[in-house]
């Protein structure tokens, strides 16, 4: 066996790279690990290597040469540099169909079944002249899009984490490059991408997942106000009203040194 981890890890090809639709959709392609995880601790022979799309050198190559080409618009220009727009070339597209696919089941799934069930139920009232043909239809609705909301979220989340993953694996490599042309004698610069390396940068990991929301969330909350005043009328601003008056205390408890130690639990 080879001493050298990393052709260890390049004698096990991903499965994900060569992985059918139904392995892709079911996440069959991670059974085998999982199965090997049964029996035995995982050791670093067990692990696949990362697929190739995900290799530090590439993300690093595509993300230097979208910078380079941000730093010549800007100096074309005479507008700031913003590495966000070079992030946004690279993963941008990948990004909004995720958030697409996302806001389809927030806004679309999530409230189809919200209906369902309450036709559902209503139409178990002795006073409701509904059929049993009916009453299929609305159970099916609600097991199909509960299976389909499952499947939309995880794989969402699945790639929302591995994009951002991507990110972050690009940044990282850059901000390694940087500091081998960094004069050591300032202190403070290498400090300070050190710091970046080792802490900030990981806010890719999980940051994007949440960015959609800042769409989605006032979008489903129209869409629920308006389906609630279709049922209870302006009773239903008592309960409307209570969810936005915590939500600043909320914010303010979730701030500052209370939001550190959430993280850092």
């Amino acid at each position: 066996m080879s001493s050298d981890p990393r052709e260890t890890k390049k004698s096990r090809k991903n499965p994900w790279e060569s992985a059918s639709l139904f392995s892709l959709l079911t996440f069959a392609w991670i059974w085998p690990i999982f199965k090997k995880g049964l029996g035995k601790d995982l050791e670093l022979d067990d692990l696949y290597e990362s697929p190739e799309a995900h290799g530090s050198e590439l993300l690093a190559n595509q993300l230097s040469r979208l910078w380079e080409e941000e730093k010549q618009k800007s100096k074309d220009n005479g507008s700031k540099r913003m590495l966000h727009r070079a992030l946004f070339r690279l993963f941008g597209m990948s990004f909004f169909y995720y958030s697409v696919a996302l806001g389809f089941d927030e806004v679309i799934l999530r409230v189809v079944q919200s209906i369902a069930i309450r036709l559902l139920v209503k139409s178990f009232d002795s006073t409701a002249n509904i059929s049993q043909r009916e009453q299929i239809v609305y159970a099916a609705i609600v097991c199909f899009s509960a299976f389909f909301h499952n499947v939309v979220i995880h794989h969402c989340v699945f790639l929302m984490f591995r994009t951002g993953q991507s990110a972050r694996v690009a940044c990282s490599a850059l901000l390694y490059r940087k500091t081998m042309t960094l004069n050591y004698s300032s202190g403070k610069d290498v400090g300070h991408l050190m710091n970046l390396m080792s802490n900030d940068v990981f806010r890719f990991d999980y940051g994007l997942i949440f960015i959609p929301y800042l769409v989605i969330a006032p979008l489903q909350t129209l869409v629920y106000i308006y389906f609630l005043y279709d049922e209870i009328g302006l009773a239903m601003l008592g309960g409307i009203g209570f969810v936005f008056l915590i939500m600043p205390l909320q914010g303010k408890l979730l701030s500052g040194d209370t939001l550190n130690i959430l993280l850092s639990a």
